[in-house]
């Protein structure tokens, strides 16, 4: 009958929160930046969403290639490779072929992982049905890639800090 009571074992943070200011500070601002993080979601997405569109417009299906670099062509990348796999045609993990994964690839912008192969990745793809080639898209993908990041991680990302900042502050204030 006592295995019960160690449920409320759980609740022990709870005397924490309650006892310890700076704590109940951090838990007071946290809850406080519920509604207002949620608006700055919503606004976080529709730019991300906005840039999407952009990138869909400017590279979607351009970003494909075969399984086997040495293969250019989609009519050649059919069969066996060396290994005795088979060669499969298909865009990358980030690319810009409908909007689900141009959100999904600008969000990884935006947290700027590894964000210059994804960049050089898009200046060489050439269209759905020839690979990669070095150089082959014009100068506008980097110009494209850098805005959107200057967009994405210095105003998105920051518009985030400020309002835990502000909700910070504000519940300074009524402590």
């Amino acid at each position: 009958i006592f295995r019960v009571f160690r449920i409320f074992r759980a609740l022990r943070p709870l005397r924490i929160i309650a006892r310890a200011r700076g704590v109940r500070l951090l838990v007071g601002t946290l809850a406080s930046a519920v509604k207002p993080v949620s608006v700055t979601l919503a606004i976080a997405v529709g730019i991300l969403f906005v840039l999407g569109i952009f990138f869909v417009q400017f590279l979607g299906g351009k970003m494909k290639n075969c399984s086997d670099p040495a293969r250019f062509t989609k009519p050649l990348c059919q069969g066996l490779d060396d290994d005795g796999n088979p060669l499969s045609w298909g865009a990358g993990d980030v690319n810009f072929d409908n909007i689900w994964n141009a959100l999904i690839a600008m969000f990884i912008l935006s947290s700027q992982d590894d964000w210059p192969s994804h960049m050089f990745a898009s200046i060489d793809g050439t269209g759905p049905l020839t690979g990669y080639k070095q150089g082959a898209n014009s100068f506008m993908a980097p110009i494209f890639f850098i805005a959107a990041l200057m967009i994405t991680s210095a105003i998105v990302i920051n518009m985030f800090v400020g309002v835990f900042v502000d909700c910070y502050f504000g519940t300074m204030s009524e402590v």
